[in-house]
């Protein structure tokens, strides 16, 4: 899902791509956390997937921490969630 058409560096998205899923369906992030990243994002599932628009490149790397890491950490999602929000409208033109 590497585009040559996003407008690097700034429209690449490189992150880790866990799940069974992800991997039965060949698509990166199509499970719990890519709806998590999306809404982290604050991006539908079309626009996630629009190579003219985002680039993605996976990392796998699964791990069954993260969950209990973000319950122990609340301000990831209350201070750098919504600043990520901003910069990726930003980026997209919204």
């Amino acid at each position: 899902m590497f585009s040559d058409v996003a407008r690097m560096p700034f429209d690449e998205l490189v992150a880790q791509a866990p799940g069974r899923r992800v991997h039965d369906t060949g698509l990166p992030f199509n499970d719990p956390s890519g709806d998590r990243l999306r809404s982290w994002m604050g991006i539908d599932r079309d626009t996630f997937y629009d190579e003219q628009q985002l680039a993605i490149l996976p990392l796998p790397h699964p791990s069954p921490r993260n969950n209990l890491w973000l319950r122990r950490n609340p301000w990831f999602e209350e201070e750098v969630i919504p600043e990520l929000r901003q910069r990726v409208a930003a980026i997209l033109g919204r």
